[in-house]
C-alpha cells in the first residue's frame, strides 16, 4: 500500500505537470491564435508592396516553422503521456488494491490524451490553412505582379493619351486666345473709329456753324451791296431822269465846281451816304470760296466715315447672325437630345426648353420645363429637390450629348435622391461612360455598384489614415 501510495503521488504529480504543461499548451495555442491573426492581418495588407508581400510570407513561413516546431512538442508530450498512461496502467495490472484510484487518474489522463489529440488536430488543421494561406499569398503576389504589369503597361498608354490631349488643349486655348486677341483688336478699332467719327461729327457741326455765320455774314454783306446798288442805281437813275446825264458826261462837263460850300455840303452828304453804306469787305469772294473747298474736303471725310461705320456695323451683324446661327443650332440639338435623356432618366414624362425671347437669341433667356410622371407640366423651379437634381443632370447629359468632353467631375450630384432614381442614374451614368471617364464623389451604394474602381480613405488607428482602392471587375480588394 505504501509503494502504491507513493506510486499515486508521482502520479498525482505526474498529473500535475501535466496540467502545467496543458495549461502551456493552451498559452501556446492562443499565442498561435495570435499569431494566426497576425498572419492574417499581413496578409489583407499584402497588396501594398512587393517588399512588405516577402517579408509577410517570410513571417508566414516563421510561423509555420514554430506550428511545426510547437506540432513536435505537443507529439512528443502526447508519447510521454501515454507512456505515463502505460506506467500507469501496468501499475494497475501491478497493484490491484490501488485500482480504483488510478482508475480514475487513468480517466483523467484519458480525457487530457482526447484533448491533446483534438488540439492536435486542431493544430494540424491551422497548419494545413496556414499552408494554403501561404499558397494563396503567394498566387496573389504573382496576380498582383501580373497586374502591376498591366498597370503600368496602361499608365504609360494613358501619360501618352494624356500629353496628346494636354497639346491638343493647349492647341485650342491658343487658338481661343488668338481669337480673344483679334476680337478685343477689332472692340478696340470699333471704339477708336467710333471715337474718332464722334470727334469728326463734332469737328463737322462746328465747321457747319462757322460756315453758317460766315454765310449770314456774306448775306448782310450781300444786302448792303445789293442795297448799295439799288441806292446807286437809283442815284444814276435821278442823274439820268432828272438831269438826262450820265456819269461820264456828268465828270466831263462838270469838273470843279465853283460854290465850295455847296460842293462840301455836297460832299458832306455824299460822306454821310457813303457812311449809311458802311464798310464792305472784300475778300468775302476769296474767304468763301476757301470755306467752301474746307466743306467739300469735310464732307468727303464724314461720307468715308459713313462709311466705315456702315462697313463696321455690317460686320457686326454677320458675327451676330453666325453666333446666332451657332447657339441656334447647339439648342436645338441639347434641346432634342434633353428630352430623350429625362425621359430615360425618369422613366416617362417629358421636358423641354423654352426661349424667353426668341427674336433675340443672343439676349434671350432659357426656361425648363419639366412633367415627371404622374405629375403635371410646371416650371423647374415648382419642382421637388431631387427632381430639379434629376432634371439638371438630364440636361447636363444631354450637353455632354451633344459637345463630349474627356471626362466629367461630379460631386455629390445625386445626395438628394431617392434610391429608385439613384439607381436608373448610376445605370445611364454606365451607359454614357463609354465615351466619357467620370470622377463621382458619393456616399450612394447604387452608384459606387456600377462604378468600375473605388477609392475610400479609412482609419484603423488615430491619426492614421489609408487610400483603399477597389477594382470592381476584378472583384479583388487592393490597399495603396
Amino acid at each position: 500500500m505504501t509503494e502504491s501510495q507513493d506510486k499515486l503521488d508521482q502520479l498525482r504529480k505526474a498529473g500535475d505537470d501535466k496540467r502545467l504543461e496543458e495549461q502551456q499548451a493552451a498559452s501556446d495555442r492562443k499565442q498561435l491564435e495570435h499569431e494566426l491573426r497576425h498572419v492574417l492581418e499581413q496578409a489583407e495588407l499584402a497588396g501594398q508592396e512587393k517588399t512588405n508581400h516577402e517579408q509577410e510570407a517570410k513571417e508566414i513561413r516563421e510561423s509555420r516553422e514554430r506550428a511545426v516546431k510547437q506540432l513536435a512538442d505537443l507529439e512528443n508530450e502526447e508519447k510521454a503521456t501515454h507512456q505515463a498512461i502505460q506506467a500507469a496502467e501496468f501499475a494497475r495490472k501491478a497493484n490491484e488494491s490501488a485500482k480504483e484510484e488510478l482508475q480514475s487518474q487513468l480517466t483523467t489522463l484519458k480525457v487530457r490524451e482526447g484533448k491533446l489529440d483534438q488540439e492536435i488536430f486542431s493544430l494540424e488543421d491551422q497548419l494545413k490553412r496556414l499552408q494554403s494561406d501561404v499558397d494563396n499569398h503567394e498566387k496573389e503576389q504573382r496576380q498582383n505582379r501580373t497586374m502591376l504589369s498591366s498597370v503600368l503597361a496602361e499608365l504609360e498608354q494613358n501619360a501618352a493619351e494624356s500629353v496628346k490631349q494636354i497639346e491638343d488643349l493647349n492647341q485650342y486655348r491658343l487658338k481661343k486666345e488668338e481669337a480673344s486677341k483679334q476680337l478685343e483688336f477689332k472692340r478696340a478699332s470699333r471704339a477708336q473709329l467710333s471715337k474718332k467719327l464722334e470727334l469728326e461729327e463734332n469737328e463737322t457741326r462746328e465747321q457747319r456753324n462757322q460756315l453758317k455765320a460766315v454765310e449770314d455774314q456774306l448775306r448782310q454783306t450781300e444786302i448792303g451791296v445789293n442795297r448799295l446798288d439799288v441806292e446807286l442805281e437809283n442815284i444814276l437813275k435821278k442823274l439820268s431822269e432828272d438831269y438826262e446825264l450820265s456819269y461820264e458826261l456828268a465828270k466831263q462837263r462838270y469838273p470843279v465846281p465853283e460854290d465850295v460850300p455847296a460842293a462840301q455840303n455836297e460832299v458832306r452828304d455824299l460822306k454821310r451816304s457813303l457812311s449809311a453804306l458802311g464798310e464792305v469787305n472784300l475778300g468775302a469772294i476769296e474767304e468763301f470760296q476757301r470755306v467752301n473747298e474746307r466743306y467739300q474736303f469735310l464732307s468727303e471725310q464724314k461720307a468715308d466715315l459713313v462709311e466705315a461705320k456702315t462697313t463696321l456695323y455690317q460686320v457686326i451683324k454677320e458675327m451676330d447672325d453666325e453666333m446666332s446661327k451657332r447657339f441656334k443650332t447647339t439648342f436645338d440639338a441639347i434641346r432634342k437630345e434633353f428630352v430623350t435623356v429625362f425621359s430615360k432618366l425618369f422613366g416617362g414624362g417629358r421636358a423641354d426648353l423654352i426661349l424667353i425671347d426668341p427674336d433675340r437669341l443672343l439676349e434671350t433667356g432659357i426656361d425648363i420645363v419639366a412633367q415627371p410622371p404622374g405629375k403635371k407640366l410646371q416650371n423647374l423651379q415648382l419642382l421637388s429637390g431631387g427632381e430639379r437634381a434629376l432634371t439638371a443632370m438630364a440636361l447636363l447629359f444631354a450637353i455632354l450629348q451633344v459637345k463630349p468632353v474627356p471626362f466629367c467631375v461630379l460631386d455629390e450630384v445625386e445626395a438628394a435622391l431617392d434610391e429608385a432614381n439613384v439607381v436608373r442614374f448610376a445605370q445611364y451614368l454606365r451607359e454614357f461612360s463609354e465615351q466619357t471617364q467620370f470622377i463621382v464623389v458619393t456616399h450612394r451604394k447604387g452608384t459606387m455598384e456600377e462604378a468600375d474602381v473605388l477609392y475610400g480613405v479609412t482609419m484603423e488607428e488615430g491619426g492614421v489614415s489609408k487610400l483603399v482602392s477597389v477594382k470592381l471587375e476584378n472583384e479583388e480588394p487592393e490597399i495603396a
